[in-house]
């Protein structure tokens, strides 16, 4: 299994059709030989992408688009401010250096 991070910045609000056009540039570049699973936050740009595109990429690309489960904010100490900045900020000094 092989891991990877997709992300793009903009200069302006992303709406939902840019999220589904950065996945579809995503799905056309994918390895046809391997499974591409993409898996969202719950963002609400995420949902509502055309089913029929949805179907196309897992069929022409063998990429998947999943969304991650509903959840209550309180069971991520991220979201729900419980932990400190630093600690935060600590973690991800650590992330980029290994």
């Amino acid at each position: 299994m092989e891991l990877m991070y997709f992300d793009e910045t903009s200069m302006r609000s992303v709406r939902r059709q840019d999220v589904a056009n950065f996945l579809d540039r995503k799905a056309h570049h994918s390895a046809r030989d391997k499974l591409t699973v993409v898996v969202m936050e719950n963002a609400s740009i995420h949902h509502h992408i055309d089913p029929n595109v949805l179907e196309e990429w897992t069929v022409r690309d063998r990429f998947f688009a999943a969304l991650q489960p509903r959840y209550p904010p309180h069971r991520n100490p991220l979201e729900a401010g419980q932990v400190p900045p630093a600690l935060v900020r600590d973690l991800g000094k650590k992330r980029l250096s290994q």
